[in-house]
């Protein structure tokens, strides 16, 4: 192969170098326990798919590292995160069955969603990852939703414990623009053991960066080159 032709291919290498991804929003990296909204997150109630939001006003704590969000004077609808580093069991009979770094979403009685909604503060376009998973051993019956602004993005049921249902979606957000998360009644159309685990992010694609190997070869093309420009140099001027 030839010197320019090796050249050639390292730059070539280095323009087709993998894009790397950028978080730019998780629910439970960003999640807090003393403010609501916080980072963008807000943890609510909606009395429909695409209803009014209520953000949630009180504060519970459960087994010490499961922190949630609830309305004053009742635990229902619940918006809440396994702050722990392990998976946590509780509520009655240690019927739910939390992972670290997993959110809990749960309906309430009357027929209210429980809604996390994302706020975007600037444009963004990326990839939306979001996973709703059955957590209640006696078996989670729940109807599961994405909206933009109001407008359904996926929607599913999750029926058994250990069921998921994930989405990974393209999306485009202007500032200002919402996503909301919504957790209801499901099929059997009440709230009992309806605890539905939740993680959700978002993340977007950052300029392409060469892999270190790519680097090596860019290194050792660039070298050669000057290094037959070198030897050119000393024979032109042997030559005169």
């Amino acid at each position: 192969m030839s010197r320019l032709a090796i050249f050639t291919c390292a730059a070539l290498l280095a323009l087709t170098a993998r894009a790397s991804a950028a978080t730019v929003a998780d629910f439970a990296a960003d999640f807090s326990s003393s403010s609501n909204p916080a980072s963008g997150w807000s943890y609510g109630l909606a009395t429909g798919i695409g209803g009014s939001f209520t953000p949630l006003t009180a504060h519970t704590t459960y087994v010490g590292v499961v922190e949630a969000w609830n309305p004053t004077g009742t635990f229902w609808p619940t918006v809440a995160l396994n702050t722990g580093s392990g998976t946590v069991a509780f509520g009655a009979n240690d019927a739910i069955v939390l992972a670290a770094g997993q959110g809990l979403l749960h309906p309430g009685p009357t027929g209210a969603f429980a809604d996390v909604r994302y706020t975007t503060a600037m444009s963004f376009s990326g990839l939306l990852n979001v996973t709703f998973a059955g957590i209640d051993l006696v078996g989670t019956t729940t109807d599961v939703h994405v909206l933009r602004n109001g407008v359904s993005l996926a929607s599913g049921l999750v029926n058994g414990y250990g069921q998921t249902a994930s989405y990974n979606l393209a999306v485009t957000l202007g500032a200002g623009d919402y996503l909301d998360f919504l957790v209801g009644w499901g099929s059997n159309r009440n709230y009992n053991d309806d605890s539905t685990g939740f993680r959700a992010s978002l993340t977007s694609e950052t300029d392409p960066v060469p892999e270190p190997s790519v680097w090596a070869l860019i290194i050792g093309a660039f070298g050669l080159a000057g290094a037959t420009l070198r030897r050119r140099r000393a024979m032109f001027g042997a030559q005169h």
